[in-house]
């Protein structure tokens, strides 16, 4: 089985990724509060290169059949915590013909490694912080890729044939719910970026 990738080979894949990352950066694509951790993570070793990420997010999906994002529309997506009144207008507003759900989602970092080893390593920190979902997501000749996820999920039918599901008393308590999470997602992005810092400190030192 392959476990590293040739370090001439890797330097190209990482350079292109930072590049891209950069880009991504100057037009704004980036949500602001993952930006941290990112650039921890960029900045632990030059065997990592961060490739996707989000922060978490709040969205409104419409799905023909459950299940198949094929055939999925967004209708709306926050990448923070929403004012209840606002959710309950975007979903008393929706007309489509498909049925409408709301998604709560968590941090989600995909981060690719020269090693498997450091592929592993970095599963093991971020399971350490908190993202219970963390996991090697895909190995080849290209590189290691890590998953870094939490646990914060919600997924809930608001409307169907334009009938709403849901009264605005759940919209208090979701309100609630949305605000706990986003809590969760931010100690755990700390949480990460100091135990990332802590160990990059004392590898230095040795």
């Amino acid at each position: 089985m392959i476990t590293e990738v040739d370090r001439r080979v890797w330097r190209e894949i990482r350079h292109r990724h930072i590049v891209s990352l950069t880009r991504a950066y100057r037009k704004g694509l980036v949500d602001e509060g993952i930006i941290p951790l990112i650039e921890e993570i960029n900045n632990y070793s030059e065997e990592c290169v961060t490739t996707s990420s989000c922060y978490g997010r709040i969205v409104l999906i419409s799905f023909r059949y459950i299940g198949d994002k094929s055939l999925s529309s967004f209708y709306r997506k926050w990448h923070e915590p929403v004012d209840k009144d606002i959710l309950w207008r975007e979903i008393i507003g929706y007309k489509g013909r498909h049925p409408l759900w709301l998604l709560l989602q968590s941090t989600i970092i995909h981060v690719k490694c020269r090693t498997l080893d450091k592929a592993i390593e970095l599963r093991n920190l971020g399971l350490e912080a908190g993202y219970k979902y963390s996991k090697i997501l895909s190995i080849s000749n290209r590189g290691f890729t890590t998953e870094i996820s939490g646990t914060e999920r919600l997924n809930l039918p608001v409307k169907k044939e334009n009938k709403t599901l849901i009264n605005e008393e759940f919209m208090e308590y979701f309100s609630e719910i949305m605000n706990e999470m986003f809590e969760r997602i931010e100690i755990k992005k700390n949480r990460l970026i100091e135990i990332l810092k802590n160990k990059n400190l004392k590898i230095r030192k040795n």
